[in-house]
C-alpha cells in the first residue's frame, strides 16, 4: 500500500505538472487504469476507472491509446525532474524484451541496482541504415533529452565497436569501456592482462584497423 500511495503521489505532484494542463486529466486516467492495477484489459481496466460505465469507459481509452503525443512527452521529463545529472554514469546496453531488442540506458546507483532512464526498440530486419547508425541516433536523442552532455556512459566491450568509439570521441562524450579482467590488451607492444598492468592508468590498444 505505500508503494502504491508514493508512486501516486509521485505522479501527481512531479509528473502532471510537467504536462500541458489540457492533457493532465487523460495521462491520469491512463496512468490509474495501466500502471497502478493489474492489467486485463485495456476495456477492462478502463471500467474500473470510469465507474463501469461501458461507453464512457471505451471513448476514454481510445483516447488514451490513440495520443501519440504522450510518447514525445517521456524523454523532456528527463529534464524538467532532473532525473539524471550531470556527472552521472549511465550504462547502456542492448536488453531482450518480450523477444523485442531494447537500448536500454541505466544510472548507476552505487547501491547494487541501475535504474532505467531511457530506451529505444530497434526492430528487425532494420528497413534503414545499420544498427550502429541506430545507436548513434539514439545516443544523441537521449543527451538531447538531458539538455546537457556531461553524463559518463559505460558499455561493455562487445557493444562498443570502434565506430561508436570514433563517434563518442568526436562528439566529446565521456566513456568507459567495460572488460573483464582476465581480457587481454595490448599496451607497450606486448599482450597483457587487464590484471597485470602495472599502473591504473595505462595507455591500450583494444582494437586493431
Amino acid at each position: 500500500m505505500r508503494i502504491w500511495y508514493t508512486t501516486a503521489l509521485f505522479f501527481k505532484q512531479q509528473i502532471l505538472p510537467a504536462i500541458q494542463s489540457k492533457w493532465r486529466h487523460r495521462l491520469a486516467f491512463g496512468c490509474e487504469a495501466l500502471s497502478l492495477r493489474p492489467i486485463d484489459s485495456l476495456k477492462e481496466n478502463a471500467r474500473l476507472v470510469s465507474g463501469n460505465v461501458r461507453k464512457t469507459a471505451e471513448t476514454r481509452m481510445y483516447r488514451v491509446s490513440h495520443t501519440m503525443k504522450f510518447v514525445s512527452w517521456f524523454p523532456t521529463l528527463l529534464s524538467k525532474l532532473k532525473l539524471v545529472n550531470q556527472s552521472d554514469v549511465i550504462n547502456i546496453d542492448f536488453s531482450d524484451f518480450s523477444g523485442r531488442q531494447v537500448l536500454m540506458f541505466s544510472k548507476q546507483t552505487g547501491q547494487g541496482r541501475a535504474i532505467p532512464v531511457y530506451f529505444e526498440f530497434l526492430k528487425y530486419p532494420i528497413a534503414k541504415g545499420s544498427q550502429n547508425l541506430f545507436i548513434m541516433a539514439v545516443i544523441a536523442r537521449f543527451l538531447t533529452a538531458l539538455g546537457h552532455r556531461t553524463v559518463h556512459l559505460v558499455c561493455d566491450r562487445g557493444f562498443m565497436i570502434p565506430v561508436l568509439v570514433r563517434f563518442l570521441v568526436a562528439e566529446n562524450i565521456t566513456f568507459t569501456i567495460r572488460i573483464k579482467a582476465g581480457k587481454q590488451v595490448v599496451a607497450q607492444g606486448a599482450k597483457k592482462s587487464v590484471t597485470k598492468l602495472k599502473k591504473r592508468d595505462s595507455l591500450v590498444q583494444v582494437y586493431v584497423q
